[in-house]
C-alpha cells in the first residue's frame, strides 16, 4: 500500500511539473491563404497572433514557427506580416526549445497592441525563475521595426510563477542603442551589452 502511495505522489508531481512546464498557451487563428503560401513547408506553427501594427485598421500577423523535425538547437523563426505581405523575418527572435533551463521551452507568448508587439519568455528552476519581455515598435516613417524595451523579472522578485507579468527592471533604446527587429537576437544580453 505504501508503494502505491509513493508511486501516486511521483505521478502527481510529474503531472504538475509537466503542466507548469508546458501550459496550454496558444490559440490558433485561421491564416489567410495568401500568407500560408509565403511560409516555408518544413515548419509547423508554434504560435500566431494578429493585431494592427501599422494602424491602418487591417490585420497584421506575427507567426512563430518551429521545425517539423525538432532538435534542441533548431531555430524557431518569427515572421511579421503587414497587410498580408511578408514584412520581415528573424531567425533568432525566439530561443531554441531548450532555452528555459529546467523549464525547457522558455517561449511564453506574443502580443500586438497598436504599433507595438511584445514577445514573452519564462524559464529558470525552483524559485529562481525569470521572465523576459521584449518589445518592438513599428516606425511608419522609416518603415521598420525597432527594439524599444527589454524588460525582466526574477532578479529582484523571488519565486515568480508562469502568470507573473510585471517587470522588475528594464532597458530601452537609450541604453542599448538602435536595434532593428532583423538584428535582434534572443541570445544577446541587452542589459549588460554595449550594443549601439
Amino acid at each position: 500500500m505504501k508503494t502505491i502511495t509513493v508511486f501516486s505522489q511521483i505521478i502527481f508531481t510529474l503531472l504538475i511539473f509537466n503542466l507548469e512546464c508546458y501550459p496550454q498557451k496558444h490559440k490558433v487563428l485561421e491564416l489567410p491563404e495568401i500568407i500560408k503560401k509565403q511560409l516555408p513547408k518544413n515548419f509547423e506553427l508554434l504560435d500566431i497572433v494578429s493585431g494592427d501594427l501599422n494602424k491602418n485598421e487591417k490585420k497584421d500577423y506575427l507567426i512563430a514557427l518551429k521545425s517539423s523535425n525538432i532538435t534542441t538547437n533548431d531555430l524557431r523563426p518569427l515572421y511579421v506580416f503587414v497587410d498580408n505581405n511578408l514584412f520581415c523575418v528573424n531567425q533568432y527572435a525566439i530561443g531554441s526549445i531548450d532555452c528555459g533551463g529546467m523549464y525547457p521551452d522558455c517561449y511564453k507568448s506574443m502580443a500586438i497592441k497598436n504599433e507595438y508587439f511584445s514577445i514573452e519568455f519564462y524559464g529558470g528552476s525552483g524559485n529562481n525563475k525569470w521572465l523576459h519581455i521584449v518589445t518592438f515598435k513599428y516606425d511608419k516613417i522609416k518603415n521598420e521595426l525597432f527594439l524599444t524595451r527589454y524588460s525582466e523579472a526574477g532578479s529582484k522578485t523571488y519565486g515568480i510563477d508562469y502568470n507573473y507579468n510585471k517587470a522588475d527592471s528594464f532597458v530601452t533604446s537609450k541604453d542599448f542603442g538602435i536595434i532593428t527587429f532583423k538584428d535582434y537576437n534572443y541570445n544577446n544580453d541587452y542589459f549588460n551589452s554595449k550594443i549601439k
